[in-house]
């Protein structure tokens, strides 16, 4: 069955009411998030969150960030259903360079890590956006405001370039020196 085909699928039964949230599988879930997000937003550290209506947000790195931690060896992360503040650690990310922490996006109560990434933390690499999403959090009441600080996708993308464009005239200009 192809994912268009699941996430057909997925609508229809979640119209139906026959299947919720916590019981879809991860090819699922990454259908149903697709389906059902209505506000999707980036900070400056290369992370992603989509918000559903009823404050639940999906996140993890972007496609961008992946490239820029390599290939990843390894996720753990913390204990699931517990309350958490923007920023707190929620888990690591261990790559050839570093082992990053994992920090919570915004205020609220943890509903879910994909404990998948555990036993296959290359997803992270092959898909970061959909697959590789790294956990679900309620957003807390007033968390809203946080995602103020985030960025729209337009605001994302031309920030990237800008640093890609700083990186290759750092590389140029070293380059240059070494000849």
């Amino acid at each position: 069955m192809s994912l268009r085909t699941l996430s057909s699928h997925l609508r229809m039964a979640a119209q139906a009411n026959r299947i919720t949230k916590s019981n879809l599988i991860l090819p699922a879930a990454t259908a149903w998030m697709r389906s059902y997000s209505t506000v999707r937003k980036f900070t400056k550290d290369h992370e992603w969150i989509q918000v559903t209506k009823d404050g639940v947000t999906t996140f993890g790195i972007t496609h961008y960030g992946q490239g820029k931690y390599g290939d990843i060896l390894m996720v753990e992360f913390l204990p699931v259903d517990k309350d958490v503040k923007r920023g707190d650690v929620i888990g690591f990310i261990e790559n050839h360079k570093s082992a990053p922490d994992i920090m919570a996006p915004v205020s609220g109560r943890i509903l879910r890590l994909n404990e998948s990434l555990t036993m296959t933390p290359s997803v992270l690499n092959s898909a970061p956006e959909t697959e590789g999403w790294i956990g679900q959090i309620q957003m807390s009441a007033g968390a809203e405001k946080e995602l103020e600080e985030f960025l729209e996708e337009h605001e994302y993308k031309r920030m990237c370039d800008q640093q890609d464009e700083g990186w290759r005239m750092a590389t140029d200009k070293y380059r240059s020196k070494t000849k």
